[in-house]
């Protein structure tokens, strides 16, 4: 086997070595293939095997072409072809002779899988074989009970008595003793036709596919796979799974732990994501779509355009589902406000905080109370989504200077905390709208004013928010040790940058020693042959000769707008400003998406054909990079290409580089 495909030469082996154990394989074969000096003199019995048992042959040339690659529809007949002969002579085996009910006891000697198929070989207490063809379809019962076990329980060594009729296997007992049930827990992430995806405790995905008989249950009641998909729909839900000893799911228990709805007001809809606000004048959220998401308006399935259609005539209000990827699953649409019927809200500032819990003192009641995480809770910090350790350390930092740090919560129906939101700024736990965003080199900085040279002038900022955040060389600081900074540094040689809000005032203020820390980094959301928009802040220019680099190589101006024009890519960059322009770029692929047009594990590469027509080749991290949807490892990905199956992809990239590929049928 080459390059993750097989050759006939090598299947000629494999079903070979198998078949060897019921029938006899020369080892002094001559064969008479025109081109068999081709064939490796140690694969010649095995070639020998099967082209006398009518398995594998050669073309009507007279040529076996054993280094050609078998495709999957060949693969087919040489299946087909070994469950036909399984049932004739040849060596020590006992095939039967006519097609009569049969049953014989023996040991599992050998289990050779492909595809879907399995071959597997018994051997009597005689030392009789007999071989069978077996799948995930065939009837396995435990011992002479009528209790019905999946194919995993059968591997080398098992004890099976088999009931067969002709070529075909009715059932498999078996005799071995059984390892007993065991239990998983964890958060449900999907739940598909055949398995389904938990989140464990070490934040994992993991998945299990359903036995044969699998129960299904939903806080103590038994349900149908269609109830556990209506209740995951709208629902997190946390699942106990009864594993056999094949680790197939024979129960799968479900506790609802509080809905995952979001409501709002409709800001904007494509195919990549939605973009909403909790309420009129808060900050615009951003939720990309589930691979599988429905969309409904009035009540009613709809469609994204159809949607957008109606969003350009009236405002729209949504309520959505996020599944544990914190990606919409479902969108309900109206014109209608939607209300939260099952979330409280609690404001107030906050006593202590910890990675479970957080004691706040409430602004309502004035009293104090306790409030537990939710296990997927979703952080807020100055209304940008964010971590739990980098809201314990405004927390911490607040504390020190004598802040007060508040907090907004959101509380599930279990009173669990699912989102929290965090600032020292009690006007700002929604987040803040920056009208302005001035960059430059520091002057002068006091409590009261703050000097800045911007571009060729120089201007004075005295309106100073109350809380004010300052950062020195991106960590928490004070106005003394920035000006203790300057006077070390001098003037015009300290890079800041200044946030102001709709009222003009400075609410937050970056210095930096080094130009590139001074950097703003977040998601390209708009980007011209003059200006770019990070969702991290406002409009900036750019300078005339901004240097930019796209994953590590360089690119213009106009390429690179073109891609950010692309719907189906998205970008993150770290922008370094001076004199208040922007002049370096520094720019990854976080996504992308089309038609899969070109993939090699062995150079680590993948080739997509995007909507816009743009052809781009992108670096897998590593040659067995997670792969999900219709295929579940690159390699099978690759074989699908190779056979001309038209594939769709949606490509995850850290670094500039392929971590995760989701793939189907198109």
């Amino acid at each position: 086997v080459q390059d993750n495909h097989a050759s006939r030469e090598s299947v000629a082996v494999i079903f070979g070595k198998m078949l060897g154990h019921l029938y006899t394989v020369d080892n002094n074969a001559s064969l008479s293939f025109l081109d068999k000096g081709s064939i490796a003199s140690s694969s010649v019995p095995y070639v020998d095997l099967l082209s006398r048992l009518g398995i594998l042959v050669g073309d009507t040339d007279n040529n076996f072409t054993p280094k050609a690659y078998i495709n999957r529809a060949e693969m087919a007949v040489v299946a087909s072809k070994t469950y036909d002969v399984l049932g004739g002579s040849g060596g020590s085996a006992v095939p039967p002779t006519t097609a009569v009910t049969q049953e014989m006891t023996g040991v599992v000697s050998s289990l050779e899988q492909y595809g879907d198929n399995k071959l597997m070989g018994v051997m009597t207490s005689t030392g009789q074989l007999q071989g069978f063809l077996i799948n995930n379809t065939t009837y396995v019962l435990k011992g002479n009970t009528t209790e019905q076990l999946n194919i995993g329980y059968i591997t080398q060594g098992t004890t099976v008595a088999v009931t067969y009729e002709g070529q075909q296997v009715k059932v498999i007992r078996i005799m071995s003793d059984i390892q007993s049930n065991i239990e998983v827990k964890g958060t449900v992430d999907e739940i598909a036709n055949t398995k389904i995806y938990i989140l464990n405790s070490d934040g994992k995905i993991e998945s299990y596919y359903y036995a044969t008989n699998c129960k299904f249950t939903l806080d103590g009641k038994t349900v149908t796979m269609k109830g556990a998909f209506d209740a995951f729909d709208e629902n997190n839900l946390k699942v106990t799974l009864k594993l056999d000893g094949a680790n197939y799911v024979q129960e799968a228990n479900f506790t609802k732990d509080g809905d995952s709805a979001y409501t709002g007001i409709l800001v904007s809809i494509n195919d990549d994501e939605i973009a909403y606000k909790e309420k009129s004048g808060s900050t615009t959220k951003y939720y990309e779509w589930a691979s599988d998401y429905t969309i409904t308006l009035e009540n009613s399935s709809t469609t994204i355009s159809r949607v957008k259609s109606k969003n350009k005539e009236k405002t729209l209000y949504v309520k959505f589902f996020l599944n544990s990827k914190k990606q919409v699953k479902k969108l309900m649409v109206s014109e209608d406000k939607f209300t939260k019927t099952d979330d409280d809200e609690i404001t107030g500032t906050v006593s202590t905080l910890s990675s479970d819990k957080v004691r706040i003192k409430r602004s309502d009641t004035k009293e104090t109370e306790t409030f537990n995480f939710y296990s997927t809770i979703t952080y807020y910090l100055d209304g940008e989504e964010t971590t739990y350790k980098k809201v314990n350390s405004a927390y911490e930092a607040a504390e020190d200077k004598g802040k007060n740090f508040y907090v907004k919560v959101e509380l599930n129906s279990s009173d669990k905390v699912r989102k929290l939101y965090a600032s020292t700024d009690k006007n700002n736990l929604d987040g803040k709208s920056y009208k302005k965003i001035i960059d430059g080199t520091l002057y002068s900085i006091t409590s009261d004013s703050i000097r800045v040279k911007d571009g060729s002038s120089k201007k004075t900022y005295d309106e100073i928010s109350d809380d004010v955040d300052y950062y020195l060389n991106g960590k928490s600081s004070s106005v003394k040790a920035i000006d203790r900074a300057l006077q070390d540094a001098g003037v015009d040689e300290l890079y800041v940058t200044l946030y102001l809000n709709s009222d003009g005032e400075v609410t937050k203020v970056e210095v930096s020693e080094d130009e590139d820390n001074s950097a703003t980094s977040g998601k390209i959301k708009s980007m011209t042959k003059n200006t770019i928009k990070l969702s991290s802040g406002g409009e900036r220019d750019l300078s005339k000769d901004v240097d930019i680099r796209l994953d590590d190589e360089d690119i213009s101006v106009s390429k690179m707008v073109e891609a950010v024009d692309d719907d189906d890519r998205k970008f993150e960059a770290k922008l370094t400003t001076k004199g208040g322009e922007v002049t370096k770029i520094v720019a990854y692929t976080v996504s992308a998406e089309g038609d899969l047009v070109g993939i090699d594990r062995n150079d680590k590469e993948i080739k997509i054909k995007t909507g816009a027509g743009e052809k781009i080749t992108y670096k897998l991290k590593s040659s067995n990079v997670d792969c999900t949807g219709d295929w579940s490892s690159t390699r099978e990905l690759e074989i699908a290409y190779d056979d001309g199956e038209d594939i769709e992809v949606k490509l995850t990239l850290e670094d500039g580089k392929v971590v995760k590929i989701y793939a189907d049928e198109s």
